[in-house]
């Protein structure tokens, strides 16, 4: 039997999520043997042990409950004995909107804020890449 080093797929490098709802970001690693997929945020290793995630047996990490703080660079790697092989994915958390529209002032207002944490997000990881 062959050996494989691990391969990770080529999914969606950003997601973008709502306070308060969940979401999954997708690692699909490959290889022979199965790699063993592990997940970080911001260089700290993520464990089931903590209920704001859950890793899934398909590599995937879901990340329950999103807020502010969530709002980070998640790196996936899949190991194997033959190498290892990582992917960034970006994760951008904004404030929920509101379901009616009060005002135009209130509206405003509101996406403003969500454009101004969009920039800081992005201007902060153009740092970090250069």
């Amino acid at each position: 039997m062959s050996t494989v080093p691990p391969n990770i797929a080529d999914t969606a490098g950003e997601y973008v999520a709502t306070e308060g709802s969940s979401v999954r970001l997708v690692c699909d690693a490959q290889g022979r043997p199965e790699p063993d997929v592990v997940w970080s945020k911001n260089g700290l290793r993520l464990t089931d042990a903590d209920p704001h995630y859950s890793l899934d047996d398909d590599g995937s990490l879901e990340v329950l409950s999103v807020d502010d703080s969530d709002t980070a660079t998640y790196v996936c790697t899949a190991v194997n004995v033959v190498g290892m092989k990582e992917k960034r994915i970006r994760l951008f958390v904004h404030g929920q909107l509101p379901m009616t529209l009060l005002g135009p002032f209130l509206f405003t207002v509101t996406l403003e804020s969500f454009f101004r944490k969009f920039i800081a997000f992005e201007s902060h990881f153009r740092k970090i890449e250069t």
